[in-house]
């Protein structure tokens, strides 16, 4: 190898665009070399199965970028948009001109922060996650802040339950399973089955 050679194993994965025809064009970002743990191709088969979750939701357009980080990246994303300090599992970024308009989910534009760390944490260290894929729980927090740019919230218990139904509808449709755990909705909305 010549010293002016890029190894290709040192670079980054580059984005990996796709757009389903639904129209939605997802990008997924993220360096591999810097999130420990992260299993060759999982960027693609997240961008894969995030694209699945938006055909199975229907009807959506426009753009929406992923990118996958580590905590220190998170953690000053959190703390400069939130006020919060230390990493969080996701974080939404409406981009369109005027956040404040009503939702179109034909006019997407949106960037959702997902990470990678926290994944393995819950996974690891939540007994109602034990088991659990880190890159499926990935593929939640993703899926997540793609219904919160679709209008979605979960500040409330009916709003709280809706989304993790949704998501994990849509999950089951796409083959994933269930990811997120029905109990805790159930604990919620003062033990009513979700």
């Amino acid at each position: 190898m010549f010293s002016d050679e890029i190894d290709p194993g040192d670079a980054p994965e580059p984005p990996s665009i796709h757009a389903p025809p639904a129209g939605l064009r997802i990008a997924v970002y993220g360096d591999p070399h810097a999130l420990p743990g992260l299993r060759p191709g999982a960027l693609d088969r997240l961008e894969q199965k995030l694209t699945a979750a938006a055909q199975a939701l229907g009807g959506l357009a426009g753009e929406l970028s992923l990118a996958v980080v580590d905590d220190p990246a998170m953690a000053d994303l959190h703390q400069r948009y939130k006020g919060e300090p230390g990493p969080t599992d996701v974080l939404t970024f409406d981009l369109r001109d005027d956040p404040a308009a009503p939702v179109d989910p034909g006019a997407i534009e949106g960037e959702v922060v997902v990470c990678w760390p926290e994944a393995e944490r819950q996974t690891a260290a939540d007994p109602a996650h034990a088991g659990r894929d880190p890159e499926h729980e990935l593929l939640l927090y993703a899926l997540h802040g793609l219904l919160h740019l679709l209008g979605q919230d979960d500040l409330t218990p009916e709003g709280f339950a809706r989304m993790h139904q949704i998501e994990d509808r849509v999950l089951a449709q796409i083959g994933v399973g269930a990811v997120f755990n029905p109990s805790a909705v159930a604990d919620q909305i003062g033990g009513a089955q979700a």
